[in-house]
């Protein structure tokens, strides 16, 4: 959907296991608990067992005692806007500007950053690409090899976004690392000897 969530980190994942059967094994009679459903809500390459909002706000005991909502008090605020919302409407500058801030405050990006890496693949080329907005796009797929550097969908599409912008070197750069994880990847090997021939042809 199009909704902003804010708060802090939900326990639980939107793809889960549930409605457990329990049972005694026969021969140890050791009780066992077995899920029966696997509930997908969420986009089916998401195993993180925890979901964070797009706008982290992490509750604090003295909140809890005190009776305020930090979350709330947030959205009233007009400060609970997403990292995406920045990036597409504000542009490269302000969205590194706050995934810093957001940074500092909060610690290491793993920790509470939204989104997997097919979000930050899907929201950059059927949402910035599209609508022109090849800047923040070619930002937010930095960002996602930066984040998940073993992830050679991201540095596929890192890749080439580079060759279509006429950047060999970077797009040689990013098939190499591409291949020095999957070395057998058969688009990254064409694509790294196309980028190779470029350079070659720049150079003379």
């Amino acid at each position: 959907t199009r909704v902003t969530t804010v708060g802090d980190i939900a326990a639980g994942p939107l793809n889960w296991y549930s409605d457990t059967v329990t049972f005694n094994l026969p021969n140890s009679n050791l009780f066992a608990s077995i899920s029966t459903m696997f509930w997908q809500k969420g986009q089916a390459l998401d195993s993180r067992g925890y979901y964070p909002p797009d706008y982290y706000v992490p509750a604090t005991f003295e909140d809890y005692i005190s009776c305020s909502d930090p979350a709330l008090q947030a959205i009233r605020r007009g400060e609970a806007v997403s990292l995406k919302q920045i990036l597409f409407n504000e542009g490269a500058d302000k969205f590194r500007s706050e995934l810093l801030r957001r940074e500092k405050l909060h610690g290491d990006l793993k920790g509470w950053f939204p989104y997997i890496s097919f979000d930050l693949l899907f929201f950059a080329n059927n949402t910035l690409f599209p609508t022109g907005k090849d800047n923040e796009a070619l930002e937010i797929l930095k960002l996602n090899t930066r984040i998940y550097p073993e992830d050679i969908a991201a540095w596929n599409s890192l890749a080439a976004t580079h060759t279509a912008r006429g950047e060999p070197k970077e797009a040689l750069r990013c098939y190499e690392k591409l291949l020095a994880i999957e070395p057998h990847h058969a688009q990254a090997r064409l694509g790294r000897d196309n980028a190779r021939a470029a350079i070659a042809d720049q150079q003379d």
